[in-house]
């Protein structure tokens, strides 16, 4: 039902696991543990969950007390979030770079951003009267 771990399970700790995750978005791990509801926070945190579930031997009230001291709860639910496109890409090289144990995430996977919503057009003006001047 949840994300299995995979086999055989490696000993990563949290610590490194939210380290990297940080430093992949380019941002503290005080915002990334931050009580913000926003989804670019709430899916770097899945993110976290989901690695941690899979990489490491903690159980779900370990990674929540490590994650600003959540429940275990909020570790399932962070567990079964569908990520976007651009989100999965993160993850795994994420996870590539914690297996490579390089001691930051790889830094040309954000050199070209994705984007995530569609530009806005500028908005269309139309005559009341009938189309056209």
């Amino acid at each position: 039902m949840f994300h299995e771990r995979s086999s055989p399970p490696r000993d990563v700790q949290v610590q490194d696991i939210r380290s990297h995750v940080a430093s992949h978005f380019g941002v503290t791990e005080e915002e990334l543990l931050a009580r913000s509801r926003q989804s670019e926070f709430v899916n770097r945190r899945a993110i976290c969950y989901q690695l941690c579930r899979e990489m490491s031997d903690a159980s779900l009230s370990q990674i929540g007390r490590y994650m600003a001291d959540r429940d275990h709860t909020t570790i399932i639910a962070g567990l079964k979030r569908k990520l976007p496109l651009e989100m999965q890409v993160a993850k795994n090289h994420i996870r590539f770079a914690l297996e490579q144990g390089s001691p930051h995430s790889l830094t040309f996977v954000r050199a070209a951003p994705f984007q995530t919503r569609r530009a806005k057009s500028e908005p269309v003006f139309r005559s009341r009267r009938g189309t056209g001047e």
